[in-house]
This record gives C-alpha cells, structure tokens and sequence, in this order.
C-alpha cells in the first residue's frame, strides 16, 4: 500500500461521516486518471460523458480543499 492510498484512508476514517459523499470519488478518478496516465490495453479510452460525470466530483474535491488548507497546521 503506497503513501497517497494510506493518506486516502487516514483522510477517509477521520472526515468520512460530515464529508464521505465528496471525498468517496477521490480514489476512483485518482485511479482512472492513473490508468489514463500508464496506458494500458485492457483500460477503456476516456469518454466525454466519463469527464462530464465527474466535473462536479472534482469541483466539490477542490472547493473542500480551498476551505480546509487554511485552517491545516503548518510545520
């Protein structure tokens, strides 16, 4: 299990009740987009419809994080 996958469940476990809907789809597009990047033949071609569907995803992704960074620690 790699660093971004067990920040995705420390994230998850701690934010999941108030917030689980818009960070549940993090892992999926992070996924297809890592697919997309790594090209293989068994992984589907992206589609429009694909994008479209998860603009909004990725808008509330970034407007959560636009509203949480300020208020994180710095070290």
């Amino acid at each position: 299990m790699g660093p971004t996958f067990r920040s995705l469940f420390a994230v998850r476990a701690q934010l999941d009740q108030p917030l689980g809907s818009i960070l549940r789809p993090f892992n999926r597009v992070r996924t297809r987009r890592n697919e997309v990047g790594y090209r293989s033949a068994e992984a589907p071609a992206v589609t429009a419809e694909e994008v479209a569907a998860d603009l909004p995803k990725v808008q509330a992704l970034i407007d959560l994080a636009g509203k949480a960074i300020p208020d994180m620690p710095r070290s």
